[in-house]
């Protein structure tokens, strides 16, 4: 296929996608790492109704990887969590996290309150797991393109991204667009 057909057909599928608003994303976040992660928290905490998505290259959430030393110790309080600051009575609170697993006593009987960075990564990947339906995995982001006549302001993007497994290329199209990749 030409690369002027392949463009054609990529704006026929821009126009399609932007006239159906059941196909639009209220928020497309490009990475699934903490600030990300921070991002689904603080929706969910507050209560906002909206229809997001989460496209990540890595086949499952990962923080770190391949930094997490035997017995190395996070250099930050724990209170400087995905909700603590915000709002302490999240349920994605550290210290809820060390209740749910029963590690809460144990903690707190530690002679430092500086979490161990495995633990502070099973934290957060514990986190991640509730958010599980909101997330396409092993998807890597080509592009963003704006969708819009060239006299109005961009009302909408189109996020173009292809399975790193297969090279198969899909896209969304969202309202708002936050680019995380660490």
């Amino acid at each position: 296929m030409s690369k002027n057909a392949m463009t054609s057909k990529l704006t026929l599928q821009l126009q399609q996608a932007a006239t159906d608003p059941e196909d639009i994303f209220d928020l497309v976040c490009v990475g699934f790492g903490p600030a990300s992660l921070a991002i689904a928290v603080a929706l969910h905490d507050r209560g906002v109704r909206a229809k997001v998505l989460f496209i990540e290259r890595q086949r499952s959430f990962s923080w770190h990887a391949g930094m997490l030393l035997p017995n190395a110790r996070m250099q930050i309080s724990f209170m400087k969590d995905l909700a603590t600051l915000r709002d302490p009575r999240s349920k994605f609170t550290f210290v809820n996290y060390l209740k749910t697993k029963d590690r809460l006593v144990a903690f707190t009987n530690l002679s430092t309150f500086l979490p161990l960075r495995d633990e502070f990564n099973d934290y957060l990947t514990w986190c991640a797991s509730q958010f599980e339906q909101d997330v396409r995995y092993c998807q890597e982001t080509i592009s963003i393109l704006p969708i819009n006549s060239c006299q109005e302001p961009v009302k909408s993007w189109q996020v173009v991204s292809k399975d790193v497994n297969t090279n198969r290329q899909g896209f969304v199209t969202a309202r708002h667009v936050v680019v995380a990749i660490g």
